[in-house]
Order: C-alpha cells, then sequence, then structure tokens
C-alpha cells in the first residue's frame, strides 16, 4: 500500500512536469488544452448540480476550485487544485513549473490533504525526441521516472514500470488515457471531441467493471471562443456537476 500511495501521489507530480504533446510539435500548452488567444490564467470553478422542477440548480458554493496560470509562450507555470466541503478547503494541491530556454527543467508540488502533506520535487535530467527521463525525489524518497514517445501516445513509467499511456489525436488533443497499477491495467478514460476539439462524451473503465459514461454540453463562449460553461450530465442524461471558467488574456 505504502508503495502504490507513493506512485500515484507523487508520479503525478512528474506526470505534470511534462508537456509531451511539444514533442509533437511544440504546441504551447495553452493551445493544447484547446484554449484560443493569449492566455495568461484559467480558473476553473466546479459546482455540483440537479434538476428542480425542469430547470437546472446548481450548489451555492464549488466543491473543486483548479486555476492554471501560462507564461507568455503559452507553456503551464502553475497548477493549483482545491477541493471544498461546502465552503470548508478540505484538500490543495499545488504545482510549479521551471523552464530555461524555454525548457521545462523541473517542478515542484506540494499537496496537503489535512492530516496529510506530501512534496515532491522533480529535474529532467535527460531530454530527447523519443524520452525524457525526470529524477523525482517524494517525501525523502527517490525514483526515476520516463516519459518514450511514440508517434501521438505517452508512455509513463516509475522505475521501470508502466503507470500511465496518454493518447492524442493530430492536433495536439488528448483523447483518452490509462493508468496502471504496478504495471497491470487500472483504469482508463477516452473522449469523443465535438468540431471545435472539446470533450462531449467521456468513456472511463475501471478494471473489469462495465464503462460509465458522461456527457458534456456548452452553453457560454468568449469573445475568444473558449467556453466559458459546461454541465456534466451522467449516463442517464442527468446532470451532475457545472463548470465555470473565469479567463484572464495579456
Amino acid at each position: 500500500m505504502k508503495r502504490l500511495i507513493f506512485t500515484i501521489t507523487c508520479i503525478l507530480a512528474l506526470a505534470s512536469c511534462n508537456n509531451s504533446i511539444q514533442k509533437h510539435g511544440d504546441i504551447p500548452f495553452a493551445k493544447f488544452e484547446g484554449l484560443n488567444g493569449n492566455v495568461a490564467e484559467v480558473t476553473t470553478s466546479t459546482f455540483g448540480a440537479n434538476m428542480r422542477r425542469g430547470e437546472l440548480r446548481t450548489d451555492e458554493y464549488p466543491y473543486m476550485v483548479c486555476k492554471k496560470v501560462y507564461n507568455k509562450n503559452g507553456q503551464l507555470v502553475e497548477f493549483s487544485h482545491k477541493g471544498f466541503d461546502e465552503q470548508e478547503l478540505t484538500s490543495s494541491t499545488t504545482t510549479n513549473n521551471f523552464y530555461k530556454d524555454g525548457k521545462l527543467i523541473s517542478c515542484r508540488e506540494v499537496s496537503d490533504f489535512g492530516e496529510k502533506k506530501i512534496t515532491s520535487e522533480s529535474k529532467v535530467i535527460e531530454d530527447s525526441q523519443s524520452k525524457t527521463v525526470f529524477e523525482e525525489t517524494c517525501n525523502g524518497e527517490t525514483q526515476k521516472g520516463e516519459n518514450v514517445y511514440d508517434g501521438l501516445t505517452v508512455k509513463r513509467f516509475a522505475n521501470g514500470v508502466l503507470f500511465q499511456e496518454r493518447t492524442y489525436n493530430a492536433d495536439g488533443i488528448e483523447i483518452g488515457y490509462k493508468m496502471y497499477n504496478n504495471g497491470e491495467f487500472f483504469t482508463s478514460i477516452s473522449f469523443e471531441l465535438n468540431e471545435k476539439g472539446e470533450p462531449i462524451t467521456e468513456t472511463s473503465i475501471y478494471k473489469d467493471e462495465e464503462p460509465t459514461v458522461r456527457f458534456y454540453e456548452y452553453t457560454s463562449y468568449d469573445e475568444k471562443g473558449n467556453w466559458l460553461t459546461r454541465v456534466e450530465y451522467d449516463e442517464m442524461k442527468y446532470p451532475h456537476s457545472v463548470e465555470v471558467r473565469e479567463i484572464k488574456y495579456r
């Protein structure tokens, strides 16, 4: 269990450190995420939702707030994730990425779960067209991770063991990923996109269980064509959550 917790929690920092799609055309991270314009920050607040008397209603307070900060080159320099119960903060994670001459060289992540706090630091020790090698220290324990590039698929390894596999389309947009536990398949998510490259269907598979499907509806956009409001529905087309984005431009 200790090894599983270390791998799942700490290697996520390693995974977030590297914009692997840059190996397939040097696409800035903001563009890779489907954002238009010179984006500086994106803050996404997620609210619980339901239907009352045929009308979509949302909770008063968000249960999750995520913030992404980009540099002038469109590279992700900070990512924070906060979880809430009503207005009470229950968990938070902040990742900072550091670049030199336009290339990622290291990152630092701090996760606070109340009773447990985890800090990890990663540095790039090798970078080529075929792979990127990281060395990561998480709460005093060090391991080596690799991102191996094969066409539009990126495989991530922790100490030589397959941990994650991500797949992108020709435009550099992520269309699915798989997670592994000790090299064995654990769970997967795949996306169906609309003509704008936005996910409209998400299919999740956990081990040998039946697939779970989520649907997304985009209800408002800004003048740049970036969505501001998105509704998530379950398999029965019942609203599950509403995401509201605030986008700041340079």
